[in-house]
């Protein structure tokens, strides 16, 4: 079976053969990077060795490439991560730890927290998708995190991840999964020590309309996925199958939305089959008073013709009812 790597490979090529221009071979850029990788000083210091000049869907093949899977090349794709974010223009955000600006800020917070939780694998539940526009490129991977221990592998939330690339360069990462659980007593009653909810006071895109839950047509709604091949996920409620189960419980959350409006923190993004919308929920009282709810993702997928997927990805912790 073609793994995610070749398929993004294969496509990758063929857009760029279309449209002319030159091809990287991805192979020989991650060998690079790698090679300077093990010759720094420290975790400190910025490599820059095989990945200047590379687009998103390249970039997003040297995140996926089979090498930094491999032992001697462990937090590899961490510090390739930092050293693709841009120097000063970008921020990070994560959910548990919140938002982080620039390079160097990111490198010292990332690469400390990933190896202290190296025990914890994010393995992909769907593809990788791109979105090219006119003045930037974004991509999404959605994925399940497990605590592995020996050969015990404890499921934990499954997230989303949106980046922003200008230049060869990521100015904006979006890490958004659920933290409730993570925030619960364990079975010896001690709960990890983690920061609070964080709280970012996210820039809204006004070229999205605000979406008013109380407003909605949900039969229109509904109507739009796939009879049967359909499924929609939500990080507190659970999976449904098909539009009748996914209409019966839309119907329901909906209802309890009134009030609640979304308001877009990021374009609206498409490539023809993938959508993505980065929001945040705000409920707005009779009286104009707004309250911030939670921040979230969401993701839709179709087969030309209906939604077959649907994700909604957020932390249900920033809920008052949390």
């Amino acid at each position: 079976m073609e793994s995610c790597y070749e398929r993004n490979k294969r496509y990758t090529l063929l857009i760029i053969k279309h449209f002319g221009g030159n091809v990287k071979d991805i192979n020989e850029c991650i060998q690079q990077y790698l090679a300077a990788w093990h010759s720094r000083h420290d975790d400190n210091q910025y490599v820059s060795a095989g990945i200047t000049g590379l687009s998103a869907s390249e970039i997003l093949q040297m995140f996926e490439h089979e090498a930094l899977r491999l032992p001697e090349h462990k937090h590899a794709g961490v510090s390739l991560m930092v050293d693709l974010m841009a120097e000063s223009d970008s921020m990070y955000f994560d959910a548990i730890y919140g938002a982080m600006y620039g390079r160097e800020d990111i490198r010292g917070w990332l690469i400390p927290m990933m190896k202290e939780i190296d025990f914890i694998e994010f393995t992909p539940t769907q593809p990788s998708a791109v979105f090219t526009r006119a003045s930037d490129t974004w991509t999404l991977d959605e994925w399940q995190m497990f605590a592995v221990f020996g050969d015990d592998r404890i499921p934990l939330p499954k997230g989303v991840s949106v980046r922003r690339y200008v230049n060869g360069f990521i100015t904006q990462a979006c890490d958004v999964y659920d933290t409730a659980s993570m925030r619960q007593p364990g079975p010896d009653g001690s709960v990890a020590d983690i920061p609070g909810v964080p709280v970012v006071n996210w820039v809204r895109d006004h070229s999205v309309a605000d979406l008013h839950w109380g407003a909605t047509d949900i039969n229109e709604l509904c109507n739009q996925f796939h009879p049967t091949e359909s499924l929609y996920i939500d990080p507190v409620h659970g999976e449904f199958r098909g539009r009748d189960a996914i209409s019966a419980w839309l119907t329901q959350h909906i209802a309890a939305l009134k009030g609640v409006v979304r308001e877009a923190v990021g374009p609206a993004l498409t490539n023809g089959t993938t959508s993505v919308q980065e929001w945040q929920h705000i409920l707005v009282q009779p009286n104009g008073e707004r309250t911030f709810l939670t921040r979230g993702t969401s993701v839709q997928r179709t087969d030309g013709q209906f939604i077959t997927y649907a994700a909604d990805y957020y932390d249900a912790a920033s809920l008052p009812s949390a």
